[in-house]
């Protein structure tokens, strides 16, 4: 904590890219001395209504390469209100050539319900040309033994401010996926993005909404 609150005094310029939109986490962090808070939202029209947050986190740049992650637990309304898992972790990030990227996220899970404790391991890797990007993302749970891995591709064009997006991707176990969306850039510390992503289940591809904000200082 005295380590963030010196670097925080000392803040240099904020990157603010964020880890919305599409599916992975960015390979940057908010900078020496800067926060981003990011929130989203997902609903799936099934047999049930199941709509709530999906990611409440908060990115605490400690330095250039380094963040500190703290996560609240998701909230969702299906049948009733359940709580996901509070989080703390980090992200390590690097680039080469201004064009590469990769990061590495590590991040403590703990569900308040139950009591219970994981690790997720998320890795990233990004390459950008011009106003084309595109990325790779596997997502690890670890709670005594493997309990989700999520491998993932994505990519982007942008226009302007804003930003369009495809991506693909697959649990193990779990089902398929395809989605598409844009990130709309607000201003220099404000975002938003939308989309829909398609799973491959049994009874045919549930669409799910997707959202977020996310607020840069």
């Amino acid at each position: 904590m005295i380590v963030l609150l010196m670097s925080l005094a000392s803040a240099g310029d904020l990157d603010f890219t964020t880890d919305r939109g599409a599916i992975g986490d960015s390979t940057t962090t908010p900078g020496e001395g800067h926060v981003i808070l990011e929130a989203g939202f997902s609903a799936v029209f099934d047999d049930t209504v199941d709509v709530g947050t999906a990611g409440l986190v908060g990115r605490f740049g400690v330095d250039d390469g380094l963040e500190l992650r703290l996560r609240l637990p998701d909230i969702r309304f299906a049948d009733g209100v359940s709580s996901g898992d509070f989080g703390f972790g980090a992200k390590f990030a690097a680039t080469a050539a201004e064009r590469w990227g990769v990061s590495m996220a590590p991040e403590l899970r703990v569900n308040p319900s139950t009591g219970d404790v994981g690790v997720d391991l998320s890795a990233n890797l990004s390459f950008t040309l011009g106003q084309f990007s595109s990325w790779a993302q596997s997502d690890v749970f670890f709670a005594g033994e493997v309990e989700r891995l999520f491998v993932g591709l994505a990519v982007a064009v942008s226009f302007g401010q804003a930003s369009a997006y495809l991506n693909v991707g697959k649990d193990v176990p779990g089902a398929e996926m395809v989605g598409g969306g844009g990130v709309f850039v607000l201003s220099d510390t404000v975002q938003i993005d939308v989309g829909v992503d398609l799973y491959n289940q049994p009874e045919g591809w549930l669409p799910v909404v997707v959202g977020g904000l996310a607020v840069g200082f």
